[in-house]
């Protein structure tokens, strides 16, 4: 969830933290490799979630992460290979009666709530 996602970022610069200038750190990649967790990440997760929760959880981590920290700048997520970034848990993920390959997908989907919460 965000809260346990984001408690790295206290760690590396809250108060009780280890003392990092969050200044020196500028990005913060979320995320790697989210399209095979199934089989990478079993111990997290047994069955990998679809795009769409995924793409909520990612969001949720974000604002939490911006609510922090707001100077931080998000980037990911860090696709697998050149073969696995098209694909969701093999295959293309349909949204609005269209099918898009994943990475597509991540960035319509973050581009559309830009457009909801005005914040990049």
């Amino acid at each position: 969830n965000a809260d346990s996602t984001t408690g790295i970022l206290n760690h590396w610069f809250g108060g009780n933290g280890i003392g990092l200038d969050p200044g020196a750190l500028q990005y913060w990649s979320m995320d790697n490799e989210p399209e095979i967790w199934e089989g990478t990440h079993d111990d997290v997760y047994p069955v990998q979630p679809d795009a769409e929760t995924f793409i909520q959880t990612y969001i949720q981590v974000a604002k939490k992460a911006r609510a922090l920290y707001p100077g931080i700048k998000l980037t990911g997520p860090v696709p697998a290979n050149e073969w696995q970034w098209y694909n969701w848990k093999g295959n293309k993920i349909s949204y609005n009666s269209r099918s898009y390959v994943w990475l597509e997908y991540f960035i319509l989907r973050l581009a559309e709530e830009q457009q909801k919460s005005g914040i990049r």
